[in-house]
């Protein structure tokens, strides 16, 4: 999936629109969290499927922290717990 998204460099106030392909749902939340913690400001981001359908994101929930280890934790759970299901 793409994630299309927007930022504002804190050093020179451009506003640069990037494109990132991933097959990976956390390491595009890992990216714009990289840009957070690197002194961007997000002003969107889409995530766009191959099918066509986006996805707004809660910009506003991205604080600069990673978040791939919390994310594949919590598939880890949900796998276990589906596995134990008759």
């Amino acid at each position: 999936m793409l994630l299309v998204f927007s930022v504002v460099d804190a050093a020179d106030g451009d506003i640069r629109p990037l494109v990132y392909y991933s097959e990976r749902l956390e390491l595009s939340f890992d990216l714009l969290s990289r840009y957070v913690r690197t002194g961007f400001t997000i002003l969107s981001a889409v995530l766009r499927e191959p099918n066509g359908v986006e996805t707004s994101l809660p910009i506003e929930a991205i604080d600069g922290e990673p978040i791939k280890d919390y994310i594949q934790r919590l598939q880890k759970e949900w796998e276990s717990i589906l596995k134990k299901r008759p």
